[in-house]
């Protein structure tokens, strides 16, 4: 399962968020930032 964590800008949660979900779940994960419209490669 791959994970997408949202990043709008002023905000600095995304890094939490990341690293719970890779280090502590063991997802794959990526930023995606908020203006993205392709996030066909994300299940989660």
């Amino acid at each position: 399962m791959r994970f997408g964590v949202s990043v709008f800008p002023g905000t600095w949660s995304d890094v939490d968020c990341y690293s719970v979900i890779n280090d502590v779940l063991g997802y794959e994960v990526d930023y995606v930032w908020h203006k993205e419209t392709d996030i066909e490669n994300m299940t989660a």
